[in-house]
């Protein structure tokens, strides 16, 4: 009596099948948890963005903040502005209060023009309100 589907994203499981629309549906996110509020991670890694979206976690502490998410590619060469100042907050985790539960942020792949990136690496940065940068790095291939 469960009900399965799957995607990039993850899981959704619905346990009483015989009424689906009004039944409780659970929801797992294909992402791992983040242990602090300075890590950030990028998902699928390595990404062909012809194929899927690359996802960006990180935290804001559990408190709203502008944040600006910005691509490089491997020279440090700016490609593309995600987001700039938006306000974004995630929650601290119901589960376990001293884990962060992570605002997740998406890049197509495409720079500032609306081309896609070559296949290569690009670093990003996550700057949260005006705390220092968090940094990661993505592999984009085609």
């Amino acid at each position: 009596n469960e009900l399965w589907l799957g995607s990039d994203d993850g899981l959704v499981l619905n346990s009483g099948i015989s009424n689906l629309w009004t039944s409780n549906w659970k929801v797992f996110f294909a992402s791992k948890k983040l242990t602090s509020k300075t890590e950030t991670y990028a998902f699928p890694n390595p990404f062909s963005p012809r194929v899927e979206t690359c996802k960006i976690k990180y935290s804001t502490g559990g408190v709203r903040a502008g944040v600006t998410i910005r691509i490089y590619d491997f020279a440090m060469n700016y490609v593309r502005t995600l987001i700039q100042d938006a306000q974004r907050g995630d929650d601290i985790n119901t589960i376990d209060k001293n884990e962060p539960a992570g605002v997740i942020d998406f890049w197509d792949g495409k720079d500032d023009y609306g081309s896609v990136v070559p296949n290569g690496v690009y670093f990003y940065s996550v700057e949260v309100g005006s705390n220092e940068p968090l940094r990661g790095k993505i592999l984009v291939l085609q």
